[in-house]
Order: C-alpha cells, then sequence, then structure tokens
C-alpha cells in the first residue's frame, strides 16, 4: 500500500508472524479415514489455549476468535462421527487452518490520557460530578473522594468523555426517599466514553456504574451494595464495550451476573474479576450472547484480599493507571 507507515508494516508482520507461529508441521490432510482423522486432531492440537495474545498486552479479537470456536466445533463433530469420510474430516481440517491463520490481534486497552492541548478538568464535589457526567463529554479527573445522590434524575444520560478517579472512591448515597436515594453513577457509558482508575462504595438501587456499558470500565472496582442491580458493575455490555482490570465485591442475588447482567458477543470482559453472580458467573447463565472472557475468573472474599491479588491488579494497570494498594477493608483500591 502506497500510503502504510512503518507502524503499519510492522503491525502487519507482527501478524504474520503470530499466525504463523499458531500452525505446527503436520499434515493438514490424509488420504484415509485414518490419516485424515489423525490430520485433523493435529490441526486442533494446534489451538491457542487462550484468547490472551503474545505476553499479555494483546488479544485475539472477537470476530477471528469466534470465527475459530466455530470451527472448532466443526471439527469436533466431524471426529465424532464415525461415518465421516476422509473428504469431510480434511474439509473440517483445512476450514480450521484457514480461521486459526486468520487470527487477528488488538491491544489491551490502556488508561486514557488528554490530547496533547487539553487538560484534565478537575472535580471536587458531588455537584461537579453529576454536571461533568451530565455535559456528555469532556476530561474530568477527580482530585478527592466525593459523596452524594447519584443517577436520581439522570435516568437518560450518556456519559462520552473520560472520567479519571485517580485512585478516589464515589460513595453512593441511599437516603429513605426516593430523590435521596443513588440509582446508579451514570445511566449509559458512550462508545467513546471511559471510566477510569475509580472506585464506587455505599449504596445504589442498580448496578453501581452504569446500566449500558458502550465504552470502557478500565482499573475500577465496587464495593457498593445493589438493591435491585443485575449485575456488580454494570446492566448490559453493548457491542465492542470492555471491561478492563476491574473487580467488584458487590453481592447480588441468584438471578443476577457477578460482573453484568448481560452482554454482546463482541465485547470484552479483560482481566477482571467478581467475588458473587449465579452459578458464580460474571453474568447472568440465561441471559443469551455473551462477551469474550479473557484472563477473567471468578475470586472469593479470601483470594481478594491477599496481596497476590492486589500485584495481579497491579501487573495490568496499564503505564498510567493507579496503583492499586491495600485499603482500610483488607480490599484492593
Amino acid at each position: 500500500r502506497a500510503d502504510a507507515t512503518q507502524k503499519d508494516v510492522d503491525d502487519a508482520a507482527s501478524a504474520l508472524t503470530e499466525a504463523q507461529g499458531q500452525l505446527k508441521t503436520a499434515p493438514s490432510t490424509g488420504s484415509d479415514t485414518e490419516t485424515a482423522r489423525a490430520a485433523l486432531e493435529a490441526v486442533l492440537d494446534t489451538v491457542p489455549d487462550s484468547q490472551v495474545a503474545e505476553d499479555g498486552t494483546k488479544y485475539y479479537t472477537a470476530e477471528t476468535w469466534n470465527a475459530m470456536q466455530e470451527q472448532i466445533d466443526a471439527a469436533n463433530k466431524a471426529l465424532e462421527n464415525d461415518q465421516a469420510t476422509a473428504e469431510t474430516l480434511n474439509a473440517a481440517a483445512q476450514a480450521l487452518e484457514t480461521v486459526i491463520a486468520a487470527l487477528k490481534t488488538a491491544d489491551v486497552p490502556q488508561p486514557v490520557t488528554p490530547p496533547e492541548g487539553t487538560e484534565w478538568e478537575m472535580v471536587s464535589t458531588a455537584e461537579e460530578l453529576e454536571t461533568a457526567l451530565a455535559s456528555g463529554s469532556g476530561y474530568y479527573k477527580l482530585s478527592n473522594d466525593i459523596e452524594g445522590v447519584f443517577g436520581a434524575g439522570m435516568q437518560t444520560v450518556t456519559f462520552s468523555g473520560v472520567l479519571d478517579g485517580d485512585g478516589h472512591v464515589v460513595t453512593l448515597q441511599y437516603g429513605d426517599t426516593v430523590n435521596d436515594r443513588s440509582y446508579r453513577l451514570v445511566d449509559n457509558i458512550g462508545a467513546t466514553g471511559v471510566i477510569q482508575n475509580l472506585g464506587i462504595a455505599g449504596k445504589c438501587q442498580s448496578e453501581p456504574f452504569a446500566d449500558k456499558l458502550s465504552g470502557k470500565l478500565i482499573n475500577c472496582f465496587s464495593w457498593a451494595e445493589t438493591v435491585n442491580g443485575s449485575g456488580g458493575m454494570v446492566g448490559a455490555m453493548n457491542s465492542g464495550s470492555m471491561i478492563v482490570n476491574c473487580y467488584t465485591s458487590t453481592v447480588v442475588d441468584e438471578y443476577s451476573g457477578g460482573l453484568i447482567d448481560y452482554g454482546a458477543k463482541d465485547s470484552y470482559i479483560i482481566y477482571s474479576y467478581w467475588q458473587s453472580g449465579a452459578e458464580g458467573s460474571p453474568w447472568y447463565p440465561t441471559s443469551g450472547d455473551t462477551p469474550c472472557l479473557i484472563g477473567s475468573s471468578h475470586k472469593t472474599e479470601t483470594e481478594m484480599k491477599q496481596a497476590d491479588f492486589i500485584a495481579l491488579l497491579n501487573s495490568h494497570r496499564g503505564t498510567t493507571g493507579m496503583e492499586w494498594t491495600l485499603s482500610d477493608n483488607a480490599y484492593p483500591w
């Protein structure tokens, strides 16, 4: 390509090298059924063990990973069929080889910084934070912990800017009347919206961060109690959304997911952890499509309060992410 930059060339070379590395020297087809079956099994052995790629700073994209999963299912069905011909087995092997070679990687998202010439707008009060979220855009950073009632009148607000908690905690207040009760921090996080380096505590009516996530949560945590929340952090993850290096100790009921209620199959939960949830699941088990779950897992309260868990969070926080330390309640923050 005439207008290709050096980065384009380097990225293409890296992708080609990675794809080639997935393939082992093995016959991809065989002329008889026994040989074809062995060849298909050999191709299955070359499938990556995890959606985490390279040194953990990249992941295989949902589109290419899901395409590979479909061919893996087809390959296994062919192997389970005692009547499968060599032609059928060879076709399955070749189809699987093709999607393995076509796997694409992307960088695990890092915390966002303002573009050159733009400064963080500092936020120090609940009123300023509510105004920032209602503005829909901009670059905001907390200068201290904040307490307040959020979401009571913001159920149609979509935040598409960047909010950096800088390691601080927003405590959601929950009073005796409807107007004194936090519903959630914000209703929607738009496709360009990012909330990062922020903790949420207190009590809320629904999910602590948002009902619908189309953007990203990075280096966030929730200790908040939820009354009717269907997920420990957000309700729904829309297409392309991401939860990265987050955790929640929020306890949800048996009809809710540890992190979310449900999510699109091309949304991503990367290096994130949950303590509660139906059947220990990050989403409600019968919610249909589910996000790509990458390097993420259920953790017990005891596991979350160990030094190893703090080290795990710090290993994926990014160059500008907050440093996780031990809080007074023994959870990381």
